[in-house]
C-alpha cells in the first residue's frame, strides 16, 4: 500500500497533466477562432457559410465566457487586495505582491481576449 506522501504526490502530477492540457485546449481554440475569423471572408458564398458561421459563433461564445470568467477572476481579487490592505499583518505585502502579478497576468489575458475577440 501507497503512502499518503505518495497518493497525494501522483494526485498532484495528475492535475498538472490536466491543467496543462486545458491550457493547450484553450490555446487552439484561440488559435482555431482567428484561422476561422481570417477565413470566414473567403466562404461567405460558399454552400458551407451557416456551417462555418455556427462554428465560428461557438468559438466566439466560448472566448466570450473565458473573457468573463477572467474578469471575475480579476474583480474576485480586487476584493481580496481591499481586504487585505485593511489587514495589519507582516505577510500583508507578499499577498498583496502575488495578487497584484495575478491580476496583471489576468489583466494581460484579458486584453488579449478582449482583442481576439473584437479584431
Amino acid at each position: 500500500m501507497a503512502s499518503l506522501g505518495t497518493s497525494v504526490a501522483s494526485q498532484d502530477i495528475l492535475v498538472k497533466m490536466l491543467l496543462k492540457k486545458v491550457i493547450e485546449k484553450e490555446e487552439e481554440y484561440i488559435l482555431q477562432y482567428i484561422k476561422l475569423k481570417k477565413l470566414y471572408p473567403l466562404c461567405k458564398n460558399l454552400p458551407i457559410k451557416t456551417e462555418f458561421e455556427k462554428l465560428l459563433e461557438i468559438r466566439r461564445l466560448n472566448l466570450e465566457f473565458k473573457l468573463q470568467t477572467k474578469e471575475k477572476q480579476h474583480s474576485a481579487l480586487f476584493k481580496i487586495l481591499e481586504y487585505l490592505n485593511n489587514l495589519e499583518e507582516k505577510t500583508k505585502k507578499l499577498d498583496i505582491q502575488e495578487i497584484l502579478q495575478k491580476m496583471s497576468l489576468l489583466e494581460n489575458e484579458i486584453g488579449k481576449l478582449q482583442n481576439i475577440i473584437n479584431s
